[in-house]
Parts: C-alpha cells; structure tokens; sequence
C-alpha cells in the first residue's frame, strides 16, 4: 500500500513539471490556445449557420485532441531519444512507464484546458450553445487523448530524425481531417469507406453525439470500441519498437 500511494505521488509530481515546463514558453501556450479557437472563429464566421455550428464546434475540439496528442507525446519521446535524455530516463530509478503515464497525464490537462478555452470562445463569439454534457465531453478528450498519444509514440519511435516527426504526423493527421467529417459532412461513399480506417472518425462521432443529446448517441459502443482497439494495438506497437530501440540514433 506504501508503495502504491509512492507511485501515485511521483506520478503526479511528474504530471505538474511537465505541464508546468509546457506553459512556461508563453509561444507555445499562445499557439496552443489560440491556434484551434482562430481556425474555430474563421469557419465559424463563414458558414454562420447555427445547425454548422453542431457539426463544426465539436469537430475541431477532436481534431484539436488528436493534433494536440499526437504532437505533444510523439514529438516529445523523439526529442529525448535524439538528445540524450531517453538514456537518462533509463538510468534513473523512476520507470519508464511512470513516467509516460506522467507525460501524458499532463497533455491530457493541457488538452482540457485547450478544449474548454474553445466552447468559452464559442459561446461568447459564435453563441454556440452545446446541448449536451460537458463531463461526457471531457471523457471524450481523456479516450482520444489516450489513442492519439499513443500514436504519436509509434510515430515517434518510426522516425529518426525528430525534426521529421512533426511533418509525418502532419500527413498523417490530414487524411483524418477532410475524410472523418469534422470540419464538414460528406455524402461520398468511398469517403466515408476510408474514413473507417482512422481513429478520428470515430472520436468526431462520439463528441458530435455528446454534444447535441448529452448522451452517448447511436452507435457509441462500436466508436468506443474502434478506439479502444486503436489504443491497444498503438500501445502494443509502441511497446515493441521501444523494446528495439534500447540504443539511442
């Protein structure tokens, strides 16, 4: 029990130094904020709709989740193995599990911050009023935060050279956008075939579900699912390749 309550404290002390060294760089907290409530505000204020505003305030939110997840952890780990600090990690006596679930303990934080920042912009600048629950919205960001991270992981450890894996991750994270139907719905067919191959079609459903009933909406189980699925087989993926990956490029 001793031990169990000491693994909690060191993970949460984890958790707050590496959100706090994230909001200490007034750049990426700027960028991070501001970046998916302009792209919110732009397309928001084109279309005008009030029914677009359903489809596309929840849309963003979970591309912000995946972009956010992927970017942070994926990128992260690369840097540590390209500058010495993955080796350091090993040497020290806090696990490297510990650790992980610490990084992205605090990307999750940082995330929901990001996402209620987001509806407090629409619903002051856009009059976007979501008519579901916020809490269930909020589990929505800690699951996709959760698949996304871990497949930036995968990315991370695929890619040698860390200033790549944010180009990577970006055209991997485009096809998601424009077949998923976060910004937009589309009736194509062979779309919406492909869009079954990403994980963030399956996120934009359950937050648009969220978001407009309150509850888990049509479908929720198999979007549920098809992300746990997603979790399992990027963590299994990240596992093996951290297992080949002993030596640092």
């Amino acid at each position: 029990m001793r031990q169990l309550l000491l693994q909690c404290r060191n993970l949460c002390r984890i958790t707050y130094l590496e959100l706090l060294w994230g909001l200490r760089v007034p750049e990426s907290v700027v960028y991070n904020f501001l970046a998916p409530a302009l792209v919110l505000l732009l397309l928001g204020f084109i279309r005008g709709s009030k029914d677009y505003l359903h489809v596309l305030v929840p849309g963003v939110i979970a591309t912000t989740v995946a972009s956010s997840a992927m970017q942070g952890v994926g990128t992260t780990t690369s840097f540590m193995r390209a500058y010495g600090s993955w080796r350091t990690l090993q040497a020290s006596p806090i696990p490297m599990a510990l650790y992980f679930a610490g990084l992205i303990g605090s990307r999750i934080v940082r995330t929901v911050l990001i996402v209620c920042f987001m509806l407090l912009v629409a619903f002051l600048l856009l009059g976007y009023r979501m008519q579901g629950n916020i809490a269930l919205i909020l589990v929505y960001v800690l699951v996709g935060t959760l698949v996304f991270a871990s497949l930036g992981l995968v990315i991370g450890y695929l890619i040698p050279s860390p200033s790549a894996v944010p180009g990577a991750m970006n055209l991997i994270l485009l096809p998601m956008i424009f077949t998923s139907g976060a910004l937009f719905i589309t009736n194509i067919e062979w779309v919406k075939t492909i869009s079954h191959l990403f994980p963030l079609t399956f996120l934009v459903d359950l937050m648009r579900n969220g978001a407009r009933s309150g509850g888990m909406g049509k479908g929720w189980l198999i979007n549920l699912g098809a992300l746990a699925g997603g979790f399992v087989l990027c963590s299994w993926g990240a596992l093996m390749l951290s297992r080949r990956r002993v030596e640092e490029r």
